[in-house]
């Protein structure tokens, strides 16, 4: 375990742990804090870190996402829409192999753990985390590399709107 105390605007004078300046511009005291901080930069570079190419990669083909039978229950059946949702990504994830699930803790509500009958290296748990169950999900489904299924409660899944929201302007 790490304990940290931490100060807001760490080594910036004039603001440093002082109340009222926390996600503000800092106007007139930005090039006396700019200074400051150059001056504590120990390597100026260069650093020679250079970010690898992803390169190329083998295309797969995500555009045959479809039932791998048709839905199979009865006139005046009572299904609960959760089970229906878990039947269908089994039905997709086995005529699809880039099909993927993942869930926030919530398999046994979603039914989304039912992909692991067909399998199971293709579910997700990212429990309690809905941020990043979400930012799991984009970074799956970038490239168009997967079709990723994202499960969880309506109420938890708000926690994630800015990473919905930024993964759509990052396209």
């Amino acid at each position: 375990c790490i304990l940290a105390k931490t100060f807001k605007g760490s080594g910036c004078p004039e603001v440093e742990d002082l109340m009222n300046w926390h996600g503000k511009p800092l106007g007139a005291k930005t090039d006396l804090a700019l200074e400051t901080i150059t001056k504590k930069i120990a390597n100026t570079g260069p650093h020679g870190l250079v970010a690898a190419s992803p390169g190329p990669v083998r295309s797969v083909d995500i555009s045959n996402v479809q039932l791998s039978e048709p839905p199979s229950y009865n006139l005046g059946q009572k299904v609960a829409t959760r089970a229906a949702y878990g039947s269908a990504i089994v039905k997709l994830a086995k005529n699809n192999k880039y099909v993927i699930a993942l869930d926030g803790d919530t398999k046994n509500s979603t039914f989304s753990e039912k992909i692991k009958t067909v399998s199971p290296e293709r579910y997700v748990e990212c429990y309690i985390a809905e941020q990043n169950l979400v930012g799991v999900a984009i970074g799956c489904a970038a490239r168009d590399r997967t079709v990723a299924f994202v499960s969880t409660f309506a109420a938890f899944f708000s926690r994630a709107y800015d990473q919905i929201r930024m993964g759509a302007v990052s396209q």
